[in-house]
């Protein structure tokens, strides 16, 4: 049963893998919290040992973390590269976003749609997770190698992965080739994230589980539910209709529409 779902089903098998993973994450997160919560209502452990267990991290999820910001101390010559994709790499996704919408193809602007819908729903559980589960950034429970500054607020999950993740995933929906591009792009910054100090693995491969499954219910819910797909449609023709007005389309001598 399972070889015939991955042959002939591999997307349904996708959101299932992945759905399974982040529901075992959000529930050790919870007992963990729950847990926590439990022992100092009990007060069986005194404000200091308290405020130890909120910085405590798993010895898997900080000895990774360990592995990878490290890296910034013995290469530094990768550290502008990291710096630049923790930072400024999102921007290359707002841009791409713009520049696929203006390309005024159909396909293309319903994967814009869906990308930015995408983007809302799993921000917004982010940000939801956040304030479950509120885990301190790496630089605030232990020394680290710190490339940017960031303020300390929470670091679980990351929006960075999330986003960038969801946007990738989106993209892949539509076009294959040019969404593998974006998700090892997403991957550069889950990993930068992490390089510079900011974030636990744990964090960004949240994220970017958050993003990916946010991005294939979307676009399964616009692909089978006729209602999603009418609205989707109509409000691209009322925009066009106006966009027309605006800026009118021409047709080069090859046929093709600019």
């Amino acid at each position: 049963m399972l070889k015939e779902l991955l042959d002939h089903r591999p997307i349904e098998a996708a959101i299932g893998g992945l759905f399974g993973i982040a529901v075992s994450i959000v529930l050790y997160l919870f007992f963990y919290q729950l847990n926590h919560f439990h022992l100092k209502r009990n007060n069986y452990g005194s404000k200091e040992e308290t405020t130890s267990m909120n910085k405590e991290k798993s010895a898997m999820d900080y000895t990774l973390f360990q592995m990878i910001n490290r890296l910034a101390g013995i290469y530094t010559f990768l550290n502008p590269l990291m710096k630049f994709l923790a930072e400024d790499a999102q921007y290359l996704f707002y841009g791409g976003v713009i520049i696929y919408w203006f390309t005024r193809t159909n396909q293309n602007r319903r994967m814009v749609i869906e990308a930015f819908a995408s983007a809302c729903l799993a921000l917004g559980f982010s940000g939801i997770l956040a304030l479950l589960f509120y885990r301190d950034r790496p630089f605030v429970a232990h020394h680290v190698i710190q490339l940017i500054n960031h303020p300390a607020n929470a670091s679980f999950p990351s929006d960075h992965a999330t986003g960038a993740f969801v946007i990738a995933a989106a993209i892949w929906m539509f076009r294959k080739k040019d969404g593998l591009v974006w998700l090892i792009l997403a991957a550069s910054i889950s990993i930068s994230r992490i390089w510079t100090g900011v974030h636990y693995p744990s964090d960004v491969l949240t994220g970017a589980i958050i993003g990916m499954v946010s991005a294939i219910f979307v676009h399964r819910l616009f692909t089978r539910w006729y209602f999603a797909d009418k609205c989707m449609s109509y409000g691209l023709e009322m925009y066009e209709k106006i966009e027309q007005k605006i800026w009118a389309k021409t047709q080069s001598p090859q046929g093709k529409t600019r």
